[in-house]
């Protein structure tokens, strides 16, 4: 099964890596920040998931409909933003 990530981003930059092809993802904004929910199914080239641009404390369920890389990208930061990915049990989803 695939291993949750958490975190806390202090500045820009890529969270560790899930591999999962569905995933909650949660993350708390204490102020402003852009982070992107990412996936990469080629090894090489990430994209931007639609509706994946997070800029205020949210929670969301995301299906790739197939097995993936999934990734948040802290692009713009001013304030910590605190995450967690918790890919959903093989079968689900």
């Amino acid at each position: 099964m695939a291993r949750e990530v958490s975190g806390t981003f202090t500045g820009t930059g890529r969270s560790n890596i899930v591999t999962c092809r569905s995933a909650s993802i949660s993350m708390d904004f204490d102020g402003t920040a852009t982070v992107l929910v990412q996936r990469r199914m080629d090894g090489t080239n990430w994209r931007t998931v639609k509706d994946g641009t997070i800029t205020a404390s949210d929670e969301l369920a995301y299906d790739a409909g197939a097995i993936c890389e999934l990734s948040l990208n802290c692009s713009a930061h001013t304030d910590d933003v605190t995450y967690y990915v918790k890919p959903d049990a093989p079968g689900r989803g």
